[in-house]
């Protein structure tokens, strides 16, 4: 069975006073009722303004006048819910002063990119450690494939970045968002899936399989990680993670470069008992430095720092000179001088020496 997006969509609603609702279809929702639940009536629809994480609004008069507010005083009120309502889901739409200066440049094009970039398309620097860590403490995971924040996975900030980008494009509402918790969905034959619309949802495609885009970097750790001079073979493990089989998992690797080196296995094909499942063998692509697990692992430490000012005092060997510990002889037996022979008396082959004489 092969998962097809899902055109339904969560509403996130503000936790402030003032209670809006982002449809999926661009219209935004008020309601003035502290303890209604539902949405409200539509007030304003999104529309493309100067960046796209700063939309503009068209405002609908007939509800506003059935709400008896006036058009200036709920524009207000919707500029100051998103100001705090866009930051809150996407991590990247509000400047960090802490931001090492070499760091700027790069997370503003990640940013550019909605939180989710290709590795490949990044000039990435050469980072300490200090940095790395400090990228990770931000929730940005830096994978083989690619760079992102770990938070725009979740479905109330892909949502939302994925709708303010297509109003931005001028896109037709609402978009085919993926169900929560799809790691991966093939699209029907009939269907021509959208590049761009894709790598916004954070599932780029692979063939006509969209895939997670921390589920293909966790395939590709453990392609590199498993790989034997050059070569590895294709795991079940990789299909359970991404909810498909196994040649949907094969033509993800073809299209990130990988050669495979065995021929398709037929799946009619009957083997013989006690037969051991054939492998499916992959050659590592040679035009790409390999991804290092182990330096990935090392950034998720923080750097140590030492005290110079410490009062402890540092360790002095001569305060142990001449204080060697005196050995209990109770506790071993004397050593043997060279010649000396081992009496035999307690000994179990004691005879043995009168018989030898």
């Amino acid at each position: 069975m092969t998962n097809t997006p899902d055109t339904k969509l969560d509403t996130t609603q503000s936790k402030n006073e003032d209670r809006f609702t982002i449809l999926p279809d661009g219209l935004i929702a008020y309601q003035p009722q502290k303890d209604n639940p539902l949405p409200g009536p539509s007030v304003a629809r999104l529309r493309a303004g100067a960046h796209w994480l700063i939309p503009d609004y068209d405002f609908i008069g007939e509800s506003l006048a059935a709400l008896k507010i006036e058009e200036d005083e709920m524009k207000s009120k919707l500029k100051a819910w998103m100001k705090e309502h866009i930051p809150s889901l996407l991590p990247f739409a509000k400047e960090n002063p802490e931001t090492p200066e070499n760091l700027k440049s790069l997370l503003a094009k990640i940013a550019d990119e909605g939180g989710i970039a290709e590795r490949a398309e990044l000039d990435l620097p050469e980072l300490t450690s200090e940095e790395r860590f400090f990228l990770r403490s931000q929730g940005l995971r830096l994978g083989p494939v690619h760079i992102y924040y770990h938070q725009m996975l979740k479905p109330a900030p892909l949502t939302l970045r994925a709708l303010l980008w297509a109003t931005h494009e001028g896109l037709k509402h609402p978009l085919p968002y993926p169900r929560a918790g799809v790691t991966s969905y093939s699209w029907p034959e009939n269907v021509t899936p959208d590049t761009r619309v894709q790598h916004w949802f954070g599932y780029p495609l692979y063939g006509r399989r969209a895939c997670r885009v921390d589920r293909i970097d966790k395939i590709i750790c453990d392609v590199y990680d498993s790989a034997q001079k050059g070569v590895f073979s294709v795991k079940n493990t990789w299909a359970e993670w991404l909810g498909c089989g196994v040649e949907d998992v094969c033509t993800i690797l073809d299209t990130l470069g990988h050669t495979r080196t065995t021929p398709p296995i037929d799946p009619n094909a009957v083997l013989d008992e006690g037969a051991e499942k054939p492998t499916i063998d992959y050659r590592l692509r040679v035009d790409k430095k390999p991804f290092k697990n182990n330096a990935e692992n090392a950034r998720t430490r923080a750097p140590k720092k030492f005290d110079k000012s410490s009062d402890k005092k540092p360790f002095d060997k001569s305060s142990f000179k001449g204080k060697s510990k005196k050995r209990n002889d109770q506790s071993r037996p004397p050593k043997k001088k060279f010649g000396e022979e081992t009496p035999l008396t307690n000994n179990p082959f004691a005879d043995l020496k009168e018989m030898i004489k």
